[in-house]
């Protein structure tokens, strides 16, 4: 009786077997080009506005995907995020101070995902607090260089093995 109930309990996980099975299958024919899109994100659109990452995404990076000959298959809708961090490293950097918004959310996904130098820019020096939790705790030094209020601030954060360099250009 006991193994009865047992083999029809299992007989019922075959089907999420069978569907997660075909999604893995999918993922997988997808998988390169949600890379390369997510690669791109990382290394390009650190700099620009919400509306122009938009812009990048949907205007000119996924239609050329879609228009080269072979053409990259990708996951329609990709959101970038989903595969360079999840909600739990999210969670952990809003208790640690990063604003909850989505622009400081892919900076620093950027950040944390990103093997060269990050180009910062933080106008309303909401996402400066993070950073400076984030680097204190990962034993980096940070610098914040003031800049003259005629001139625009770009700071430029150079990461070597334990240290940021901070430029003002």
């Amino acid at each position: 009786m006991l193994a009865n109930r047992l083999v029809s309990g299992l007989a019922s996980e075959n089907v999420r077997w069978a569907e997660a099975v075909e999604n893995y299958q999918r993922q997988g024919e997808t998988l390169a080009g949600d890379v390369l899109l997510a690669a791109a994100f990382i290394s390009y659109v650190g700099y620009f506005t919400k509306s122009y990452r938009l812009e990048l995404m949907q205007k000119h990076w996924v239609p050329y995907l879609t228009n080269i000959m072979p053409p990259i298959p990708f996951t329609e809708g990709l959101d970038p995020l989903t595969l360079l961090t999840d909600d739990a490293q999210i969670a952990q950097w809003n208790n640690e101070g990063l604003p909850g918004d989505r622009m400081s959310t892919e900076n620093a996904t950027i950040l944390m995902n990103t093997q060269r130098w990050p180009l910062i820019i933080d106008p309303q020096l909401q996402g400066i607090k993070w950073i400076k939790v984030y680097t204190h705790v990962a034993g980096i030094a940070c610098e914040r260089v003031k800049a003259n209020r005629r001139k625009p601030l770009v700071i430029l954060l150079y990461f070597d093995s334990h240290n940021i360099e901070a430029q003002n250009h």
